[in-house]
């Protein structure tokens, strides 16, 4: 399996995406 640089980025974006989601759940459950 070849690994091209648009591949990482889009990891990378899906990742980042999934982070945000992942902190603003959590910052929720510390606020209450």
């Amino acid at each position: 399996m070849e690994i091209t640089k648009d591949k990482v980025t889009e990891l990378f974006c899906i990742i980042d995406e999934f982070y945000k989601v992942f902190d603003a759940e959590n910052a929720g459950k510390l606020l209450l």
